[in-house]
C-alpha cells in the first residue's frame, strides 16, 4: 500500500482545531471545557487546545492569520493578544492554554 503524503485525519483535525478555536474565541466554552468533552467521546487523550500547546501556538497562530475566514482570523488575534504577546507559546515554554 503506498504511503499517503498526509494524514487520513487531516481534514478531521482541521475542522475540530477550528470549531474549538471559534468556541473559545466567542465565549462559549473554555479551552478546558472543549478538552474535557473531547476527552469523553472515544478519540485521542490529547483534546484540541491541548495539541495546539503540543503543535505550539505560533505555528497555529501563522496558520490562521493565513486564512481568509473571519472566525479564524478572530482566533489568529487572541492567540497573538492573549498568548504569544505574553511569551506563553504551548509545550515549548512550559505554557500555553495550559501549564505544563
Amino acid at each position: 500500500m503506498p504511503s499517503l503524503p498526509f494524514s487520513p485525519r487531516t481534514p478531521l483535525t482541521r475542522h475540530t482545531l477550528s470549531g474549538s478555536a471559534a468556541l473559545w474565541v466567542n465565549g462559549v466554552a473554555t479551552p478546558e471545557t472543549v478538552d474535557a468533552a473531547w476527552r469523553i467521546a472515544p478519540m485521542p487523550p490529547f483534546g484540541p487546545f491541548q495539541t495546539l500547546d503540543v503543535i505550539g501556538l505560533k505555528t497555529a497562530y501563522h496558520v490562521a492569520a493565513g486564512t481568509p475566514d473571519p472566525n479564524v482570523q478572530a482566533f489568529a488575534a487572541a492567540l497573538k493578544e492573549q498568548y504569544i504577546d505574553k511569551g506563553k507559546l504551548g509545550t515549548t515554554t512550559g505554557e500555553g492554554f495550559y501549564t505544563y
